[in-house]
């Protein structure tokens, strides 16, 4: 069993609603992620993410975000990080 991490994406979605895009980790359904509205630019330095608690294997790791069923093209996904969380309170 892996290590509890987050999975930090960074998007821009210039609809005026919500988007929840169906996520798969390693070929199995995980999750539905709710990406927010961020107005209408799809500017590359606006910081909007989204952190996505996930337990990783050990070597390789797949995460697919199944984008074209959301039926939209205005939602844009600029990168992903791993994220440790060291500290706790």
């Amino acid at each position: 069993c892996g290590r509890e991490l987050y999975l930090k994406i960074t998007f821009a979605n210039t609809m005026s609603s919500a988007v929840d895009v169906a996520m798969t980790l390693n070929g199995e359904e995980y999750a539905n992620i709710p990406f927010y509205p961020t107005g209408s630019t799809a500017a590359e330095e606006a910081g909007n993410y989204v952190y996505i608690p996930v337990i990783l294997d050990k070597d390789v790791n797949t995460v697919v975000f199944d984008v074209l069923q959301t039926g939209t093209s205005a939602l844009y996904i600029r990168g992903a990080e791993i994220v440790a969380v060291s500290d706790r309170w």
